[in-house]
This record gives C-alpha cells, structure tokens and sequence, in this order.
C-alpha cells in the first residue's frame, strides 16, 4: 500500500542518516535521499548564513553534482519564499511557470516542493523541483511525505550543527592554549611540543635561536 511504502521511505532515509558526522556530509545525504524518492531532477537546500546574513544555498542536480552559492536574500518572487517563514509550498505542474527564466536567470521549474527546516533558532528551506518523466507532476501525497523526510532532516541538520559549532569550539581553544594571544605565534608550550616533535622524527632536525631587543617593552606598550 501506499501507506506502507511512505514508512519505508521514512526508514530509509533515516538510515541513510543514522552515523553522518557534519553538516556538509548530512546535507549531501539529505539532498540525494529527497531527489531519489521523490523522483525530482533537483533538490536544494537553503540555510540563513551566521546571524543572518545572507543564504546559503546548496543544490543537487545531474549526476550527483553538488554545488553552492551565496544569496544576498531570496529572490523577490522566488515560489519557495513562505517556507523561509514556516509555510510549505506545493506548486504543481499546471501552475509552474514553464519554460520562463527563474532564479538567477534559470529556467523556473515546471514543479516543485518547499518546505520549512527549523535547525535551532533560524529556518531554512529544503526544495525540490522538476519531477521525472515516470510520474506527471508532485502531488499533496509527495508534499506529506516531503514534510516528514525535511523532519527528519531539521534533527539530523541541528544535531549536525551542533558538532560542527563544538568541534570550532575545541580548534579555537587549543590554538589559544598553545599561541600568544598578542602575535599569534607558538607559545612555549606549542614550542616544547614541536621540539619535541622533531626530536622524535626520523629526520635531523635543527634548533635556532634569535635575541630580540625591547621585547619587553613592546609586550607591555
């Protein structure tokens, strides 16, 4: 049944979820699983930038290739626009706009679906458009089974996020444990460990010294 088919989609897509470890690995992963099973040409995902600036906009199209861009803000008339405020939007066959030029100067899609993806405190959007010959246009079934996969997806993308904001986290800490704050240069502590380092290499290694004047006085100006 038709029921039973959506849920093993549903799983699924899950799976192919289940142990992504970044958010650029996820969003590959989610794009590829929506154009598949939904049976579209391209699938798109469009992520606000930090503190609101700009859009990020990912999309999949042809054979697996995966592309991004920066958008200022959505295109004015963009069919997708009330996701970025929660809306879904299905836009059948009959009502896309054809052949004409859309976004960007591209051909606008003969159909299409948006919805909504919460990741913490910003909506994003996941798209796709362009349904394949094998079926004649998206219908309100694919725009519910689409809202429950972009679901699926708002979790794994925060979780995603999430890693990504702890691991710059950590980066960042460890680089100011181990450099001076005031030249950006190794500390002492980075210099025992690349002395170290070398010293357990399998190559000669070779320590200069240098003797720098007023050091002390440029510190404390």
């Amino acid at each position: 049944s038709q029921g039973h088919a959506q849920v093993e989609e549903l799983y699924a897509f899950t799976q192919a979820l289940d142990g992504s470890r970044d958010s650029a690995e996820v969003a590959r992963i989610v794009l590829t699983q929506l154009r598949d099973q939904l049976r579209a040409e391209t699938a798109e995902l469009i992520v606000p930038g930090p503190e609101g600036r700009g859009w990020l906009r990912t999309r999949l199209s042809g054979a697996d290739e995966l592309g991004s861009t920066w958008l200022a803000a959505p295109p004015p008339g963009s069919w997708w626009i009330p996701a970025t405020t929660g809306q879904a939007v299905l836009l059948p066959a009959e009502h896309g706009q054809g052949p004409a030029e859309g976004d960007h100067g591209e051909p606008a899609p003969a159909d299409g679906i948006a919805a909504p993806v919460p990741m913490g405190d910003a909506i994003g959007v996941l798209l796709v458009t362009d349904s394949l010959p094998d079926q004649p246009t998206f219908t309100d079934e694919h725009a519910k089974l689409f809202q429950a996969l972009a679901n699926h997806a708002s979790v794994a993308m925060s979780k995603a996020m999430l890693v990504d904001r702890l691991r710059e986290e950590v980066t960042e800490k460890e680089h100011l444990a181990q450099h001076d704050t005031l030249t950006g240069l190794p500390n002492r502590t980075r210099f025992n460990e690349l002395v170290e380092e070398a010293r357990a290499g399998d190559r000669p290694a070779a320590l200069g010294l240098m003797e720098l004047d007023r050091v002390n006085e440029v510190n404390e100006a």
